[in-house]
């Protein structure tokens, strides 16, 4: 026997069923899931670094100069206060 909460549908079962190919389904449910996770501000300096690391040879002059060192405190002082899971 199935326990059937007051909304009249199983345990566990989902809310509402969609009916089409599996392809197409599975794109639905990937889509609900992004969806769900939360948003994020986009890091500017974060992004500094990444597009830094991508092509090296153009940030020479920068990863020489005080302002390199400041943004490397910077994020230093960032990452220090992400918890650990």
């Amino acid at each position: 026997m199935v326990d059937h909460g007051p909304s009249g549908r199983a345990k566990g079962q989902p809310s509402h069923v969609r009916r089409g190919p599996i392809s197409r389904q599975t794109s639905l449910a990937t889509a609900d899931v992004l969806d769900a996770l939360p948003q994020f501000q986009t890091d500017l300096l974060a992004h500094k670094f990444v597009d830094l690391y991508k092509d090296p040879t153009a940030g020479v002059a920068y990863m020489a100069s005080p302002d390199f060192a400041e943004d490397i405190l910077k994020l230093c002082a960032k990452a220090k206060v992400i918890p650990r899971r």
